[in-house]
């Protein structure tokens, strides 16, 4: 295209040198004499629509927006203001904080596909697609990965996504969804604190299999590099079942707490041990498989589960114990005993749930593993025994959307308790089966929940364990009394149906 030509779409362009070229089109200077912009040229592809490149996301934040578009000979053009640079560039140039660098990306990202709430998927986050524009790191490229979709054109599809980016369910050819997109930044991150993608690189053979065989299968490694907490978020984005990341809603909520929060030397300690294990387990446990069923998909899900709750188990323990050192921690069985006084606490081996267990006309959300937190006192001077509370991993928030939830049930009037111990009072916990099912039903029994469906992210326990130390204190000494009233919080509206 020669130097300073017109192009005129609903203003008139004039365009300039290249200052950009990708596999799939090549930007320009741009300016209609007021705004200094960049032109990105798309060549015209059989079978794909202009619309799916201009996506109006004006009331978005973060996102680069489009100034003008339009057709020019060969090609369709989009008109966008000219960024300072791109994460790549930055990254390969500039000196910065790595810590401080990965928060600010993730923030704003974060808040951009937040704000987006599923309506639109880009597909292609990488770091040559976020730009420093006006003081925030800021997605473009909409609509290139979804036209690279719809053409018909072999030359064009093999852009339909990234290679080192994409997230298994792509691979899989599954639709992409936000947390596609969840998993692709989660790389962007990795990339940018560790000075490296989360999976060995490719030789020069076989490039896109090897790719696809990382995604699918491959552990992740733990990152050293920044703080136990921010990389525990780092590596959840990169969790193979889509169902098992954060959202990015929830991503931007934890990335706000990281500066408020801080951990003792014995959580950071066991934090740093935990991540090393899972590596060693993740390593042995790698398989090869073929495109993801249902099978795979549960699995995937119980690997998470079992590791988060691991850490959860871990997190309480190491806590406790370090603010209490006469505390005497026993294994029995897979359960973790926690003693003290007249007061112990158990922490249960999870249980994988085969299947549904719900009865099949009160099917509510699903469920992968359960386990329960069982605190008993031993005296003569009170009568109640103790209390306890389920804990399900599942998506009883957002179909699809799995973590580990606590929650608990009371009696309200004279019912059998199936699957719970006699020796405890209110609240107390239960699996998910009729029981349960019925409680969490609106047809009224005599068992109800007692506890909102509250979720519980490995790298944000404080709340759990403050409350939970506060039991077992007065547990220890004998001053454990049930609920004055219950439920103790409200529950409704805390968990989703079907």
């Amino acid at each position: 295209m020669p130097k300073n030509m017109i192009v005129p779409l609903s203003r008139d362009w004039q365009v300039g040198d290249v200052i950009g070229k990708g596999g799939f089109g090549r930007v320009h200077e741009a300016s209609d004499g007021q705004i200094e912009a960049a032109a990105k040229f798309v060549p015209k592809a059989k079978g794909a629509d202009r619309d799916l490149l201009a996506v109006e996301l004006s009331d978005v934040p973060n996102v680069v927006p489009i100034l003008d578009s339009g057709e020019f000979e060969d090609d369709y053009v989009i008109v966008m203001p000219r960024a300072e640079y791109s994460l790549r560039d930055f990254v390969a140039e500039a000196e910065f904080k790595c810590e401080e660098l990965v928060v600010e990306v993730l923030r704003d990202i974060s808040e951009c596909l937040a704000a987006l709430d599923e309506q639109v998927v880009h597909r292609d986050i990488k770091p040559e697609n976020i730009l420093w524009l006006d003081g925030s790191w800021c997605l473009t490229d909409f609509g290139i990965a979804r036209y690279a979709e719809a053409t018909t054109a072999p030359d064009t599809r093999k852009h339909a996504m990234s290679p080192p980016y994409a997230s298994p369910e792509r691979w899989r050819n599954e639709r992409a969804t936000s947390a596609s997109d969840v998993y692709s930044l989660g790389v962007v991150a990795y990339e940018i604190a560790a000075g490296c993608r989360p999976y060995e690189e490719p030789g020069l053979e076989d490039i896109s299999e090897h790719f696809r065989e990382q995604h699918l299968h491959a552990p992740v490694q733990p990152i050293d590099s920044v703080p136990q907490q921010l990389g525990s978020l780092i590596e959840e984005c990169l969790y193979k079942a889509a169902g098992a990341r954060p959202t990015a809603a929830n991503l931007l909520a934890r990335l706000d707490r990281l500066p408020q929060q801080s951990a003792s030397p014995g959580l950071a300690s066991l934090r740093e041990a935990h991540h090393l294990e899972v590596a060693r387990r993740a390593e042995a446990a790698r398989e090869a498989s073929e495109l993801a069923t249902e099978a795979e998909r549960r699995e995937q899900l119980k690997t998470a589960a079992l590791q988060a709750y691991q850490l959860i188990v871990e997190g309480i323990a190491t806590a406790f114990i370090g603010e209490a050192p006469a505390i005497r921690q026993l294994s029995d069985s897979g359960t973790t005993l926690l003693r003290l006084g007249s007061a112990q606490l158990a922490l249960s081996e999870p249980r994988v749930v085969q299947g549904s267990e719900w009865p099949h006309d009160e099917r509510l959300f699903d469920v992968i593993a359960t386990a329960d937190f069982r605190l008993l006192q031993s005296t003569k001077h009170n009568s109640y025994k103790g209390r306890s509370h389920s804990l399900w991993y599942c998506d009883a928030k957002e179909p699809g959307t799995y973590g580990w939830f606590e929650t608990a049930f009371m009696q309200i009037f004279s019912s059998r308790r199936p699957n719970s111990l006699v020796a405890y009072g209110d609240p107390f916990a239960l699996d998910p089966d009729e029981a349960s099912a019925l409680a969490l039903s609106p047809v009224v029994s005599g068992i109800q929940a007692a506890w909102p469906f509250t979720q519980i992210a490995p790298a944000d326990l404080d709340e759990l364990v403050v409350r939970w130390a506060n039991w077992f204190a007065s547990a220890s000494e004998g001053r454990l009394y049930r609920p004055s009233s219950m439920p103790e919080q409200d529950p409704h509206g805390s968990w989703r149906r079907g």
